[in-house]
């Protein structure tokens, strides 16, 4: 899927699919089902079964005589690999991070999001609904980054992942909260960074230095923070409650303070419906981030 909703049978093919009227198909229209059940689909099928090898997968078939391993002979490998014990098809829902062995097809975009996150302190990632931002960030860079399954890790890594809903600055808190702690301790963990947070971008910076400092001492070589936040569309509604007004100014002030202190080891990635960009025009600072991927 191209980040404006078009659909190709796979990331190398030539083609885009089309609906049984000859037109492009396009996930803010159309299901994942309705392409997968299109007559053009059926056909690319009915082909394989017999043989043929369809235009579409030109680029397989020419590395193939070349005597190079294709992007399907890859795929073919990899499962060959793998045994399952349950289906490992997600329907219409998202691949998780310990997915990542079955998340095929996207091998390309996700070394390119790695890159990207490894290379600047922020990244966007901005596509239309259904279009597979959160398989991508779990399944893809995380599953990656962490070297979950067969795959190896590709550094030493702290990732923090959250989706802001309508209270952005605890979902925010909770991240930075240990996953072992209970009760008492965990309430007064989640009050302390709260604490923070509500300063707004120095309070964040603040707790993010805490942080670093109490790792640097129990570790040797200090790790790099990921923090990956997911679905930012749910806090940009236009009509937000004053109190969600005030957590997402301060949680959009943090995020910009952090990313812009060269000192902290920390990377941000956002995923954002392409659809509210407009929206974006309302918090300047965040918009020109996201437009130029970075400060």
């Amino acid at each position: 899927a191209s980040p404006i909703g078009s659909l190709r049978p796979c990331c190398l093919a030539e083609e885009e699919i089309m609906d049984d009227q000859g037109t492009k198909f396009d996930l803010q229209q159309c299901s994942l089902v309705d392409a997968q059940n299109s007559q053009y689909m059926r056909d690319l099928r009915q082909q394989f079964l017999v043989g043929q090898q369809p235009r579409t997968c030109r680029k397989c078939w020419q590395e193939e005589r070349a005597g190079r391993t294709s992007k399907r002979m890859h795929t073919l490998d990899r499962l060959k690999h793998l045994s399952y014990s349950v289906c490992p098809f997600q329907g219409l829902a998202p691949f998780d991070v310990n997915h990542g062995d079955w998340f095929f097809g996207r091998e390309d975009l996700t070394q390119t999001l790695v890159e990207r996150v490894s290379q600047s302190r922020f990244c966007a990632l901005v596509g239309a609904s259904g279009i597979g931002k959160t398989s991508l960030l779990r399944a893809g860079l995380m599953a990656q980054l962490q070297g979950t399954g067969q795959q190896q890790p590709q550094s030493d890594w702290d990732i923090r992942y959250l989706t802001p809903g309508q209270t952005p600055l605890q979902r925010l808190a909770e991240v930075f909260v240990d996953v072992q702690a209970t009760g008492l301790d965990r309430a007064s963990q989640l009050r302390q960074a709260e604490s923070f947070l509500q300063q707004g971008g120095e309070g964040f910076c603040q707790l993010l230095q805490a942080m670093a400092g109490t790792e640097s001492s129990l570790r040797t070589a200090p790790r790099r923070l990921l923090l990956v936040i997911d679905q930012l569309e749910e806090m940009l509604g236009p009509e937000a409650s004053p109190d969600l007004e005030t957590d997402r100014q301060r949680f959009i002030d943090g995020l910009i303070a952090v990313v812009h202190q060269d000192r902290l080891p920390v990377h941000v990635v956002v995923a954002l419906r392409a659809d509210y960009l407009p929206r974006l025009q309302t918090f300047p600072e965040l918009a020109d981030l996201v437009k130029h991927q970075g400060p």
